[in-house]
């Protein structure tokens, strides 16, 4: 027989336990050990929702279907995943491996995973052969009625391009199966394209666990250049003295001239109940890069600015270089002095 005091300590026990989960909910404002959420369906895959305040992320999310029973197991979207090619479900498979690995390797970054958006089938033919010729043969538009199936006689190709939710098994037995009973088909080449290849971003909870979201505004005219900083300006004077700071080692004309310019943008009145925080420049390596503030993080007297990157598989060939900048209350970083910019 269970005790009195027994009873008591265990009624203690589950209110305790009640407590630490209200601590953790999703206050507003407060970097927490989980998130409320819900899931957006769609054809393509799920977006997953915060319900509890705060920032939801913008990726969406394959299906999946463990359980093989053509409802996806996170967001029970019905779904015929046991119809899409079995390539395509190992290839995805194996991109969530990798991305586990990289949680592994980096436990500083989130990674986030991108499901194949288009299939490319390519059909090298013999030099003597005459794509449209082949295309023809073998009814192609209508074989694969829900691709994009074109005959390029210039460099001796076929190819066959689906959306994803269209390359089913039986797309590929059929493309297979003309690779192989055509003579005058050298090989067959299925190529998954991502619109992004690789989304990541600094995980706050690496830096510090007591932090809190800080709101902001773009600032409507910042400047910085190649000598710009991490910095936090209170003050008219403030402001004054980084822009003098700038100028010093500014070289081109443009350069100093936009210095100058900025010096009028912001007046006392405007110090009085709003502070600046500005970067230090962000360079990356493709201009095709897409970088967005995930949000602002205060903890102790630092404030955070994180950065998300979204990677393009196909990117153009030049630098990509920038600076923030954001208006926050005053009142709001009173005890602040630094700035920690990652990305």
């Amino acid at each position: 027989m269970i005790s009195k005091e027994a009873k008591r300590m265990k009624k203690l026990l589950v209110l305790f336990l009640i407590l630490v989960l209200c601590l953790v909910s999703c206050d507003e404002g407060v970097i927490h050990l989980g998130h409320r959420y819900e899931y957006i369906p769609y054809e393509q895959g799920h977006f997953k929702q915060y319900t509890c305040g705060c920032p939801s992320p913008e990726i969406l999310e394959g299906h999946y279907d463990h359980d093989e029973n053509d409802i996806c197991d996170a967001c029970e979207y019905t779904m015929n995943l046991s119809d899409i090619a079995k390539i395509l479900l190992d290839y995805e498979q194996a991109l969530r491996d990798e991305i586990d690995k990289l949680h592994a390797e980096h436990p500083e970054y989130i990674y986030y995973y991108h499901p194949v958006d288009k299939v490319y089938c390519t059909l090298i033919l013999d030099g003597e052969a005459s794509a449209d010729d082949i295309v023809e043969k073998y009814d192609m538009k209508n074989l694969f009625a829900s691709a994009n199936v074109s005959a390029l006689n210039a460099i001796k190709m076929v190819s066959v391009d689906f959306d994803r939710n269209e390359f089913t098994e039986d797309m590929h037995r059929k493309i297979k199966q003309i690779s192989e009973d055509e003579e005058l088909v050298e090989s067959l080449f299925v190529d998954m394209y991502r619109y992004w290849s690789q989304s990541y971003m600094p995980k706050i909870e690496y830096y510090t666990d007591d932090a809190s979201i800080l709101e902001y505004k773009n600032a409507p005219y910042a400047v910085g250049f190649e000598n710009a900083r991490d910095i936090i300006i209170k003050s008219k004077a403030e402001y004054d003295a980084y822009l003098d700071e700038l100028l010093e080692t500014a070289e081109y004309d443009y350069a100093k001239e936009r210095i100058d310019a900025a010096k009028d943008r912001y007046d006392e009145s405007f110090f009085e109940e709003n502070a600046l925080i500005s970067t230090r420049m962000v360079v990356c390596g493709s201009g095709s890069i897409k970088l967005t503030v995930n949000n602002l993080y205060i903890s102790d007297n630092k404030v955070y600015v994180i950065i998300r990157t979204d990677e393009p598989s196909i990117g153009t060939d030049d630098i990509q270089v920038g600076f923030l900048g954001f208006v926050v209350n005053q009142s709001d970083v009173v005890n602040i002095d630094e700035v920690v910019t990652l990305e």
